[in-house]
């Protein structure tokens, strides 16, 4: 399903000691976590590989401004009493259907209805890893939906404040 990466000395003459992994390879992984994905092209039957991007700036910014009834309706079942079960998760990207076409075809750089065509399970497959690798993106989007942050200024605090700043007992004294 999904395929490494695996950067070694004798792939990268930058590594000092064979078989150990290219440092700025690790790094890139945690900061660009694409995922390459063995597909069945649904026009030919073949094994495609499909690289899953974690979504670039212009690409967040297409998807924030067309996904708001999406992130809206996602967030909506952090309220419910069963939270965000994969069986309703997967009723609100129906609903969304044309919606969530088009952003795997923006994670994906494949024509939406190439990713229209697919079938179960690589349509499956491609679901669960454009939601992981844009975990980050979701996640953010649903916490601020949430959570009610109406500001920019709020919104941003509680992100810079949770990645940043260490948890505090509430309940410990001051002083």
């Amino acid at each position: 399903m999904r395929k490494t990466r695996k950067h070694t000395a004798e792939t990268d003459p930058g590594t000092a000691e064979p078989g150990t992994p290219d440092p700025r390879q690790c790094e890139a992984a945690v900061l660009l976590p694409d995922m390459d994905l063995m597909l069945q092209d649904p026009e030919t039957g073949a094994e495609v590989s499909v690289t899953v991007r974690e979504f670039r700036f212009m690409d967040g910014l297409n998807v924030q401004a067309r996904a708001r009834g999406l992130i809206e309706d996602l967030a909506a079942l952090l309220g419910e009493p069963e939270g965000m079960t994969p069986a309703r998760v997967a009723e609100v990207l129906g609903t969304h259907a044309d919606l969530w076409a088009d952003i795997c075809a923006i994670s994906t750089g494949r024509e939406t209805g190439w990713i229209a065509a697919l079938r179960e399970p690589w349509a499956g497959m491609l679901t669960m890893a454009v939601w992981q690798v844009n975990t980050d993106f979701f996640t953010a989007r649903l916490l601020g939906q949430h959570l009610g942050r109406e500001t920019m200024s709020a919104y941003w605090a509680s992100l810079s404040s949770s990645a940043f700043l260490p948890a505090q007992d509430m309940d410990a004294p001051t002083s």
